[in-house]
């Protein structure tokens, strides 16, 4: 899907957003090069050091 998108609709930037098991999810897709930027919602448990392997600019919308 994002090849398609980056060729046919020549966008130069992408980013994720997950919730819950799919903030797990975004967090996973923010550590390659595949997207720009990721927002990541209530994700599912994780830890400092697997947060300081993201690399794309990332938004942290959680409770507390």
């Amino acid at each position: 899907f994002i090849k398609t998108i980056r060729e046919e609709k020549n966008y130069q930037k992408i980013g994720c957003v997950g919730y819950c098991f799919g903030g797990s999810v975004a967090a996973n897709i923010g550590t390659t090069d595949i997207v720009q930027s990721v927002a990541i919602f209530h994700p599912s448990p994780f830890t400092v050091d697997f947060a300081k392997t993201i690399k794309a600019a990332a938004f942290w919308g959680s409770a507390e």
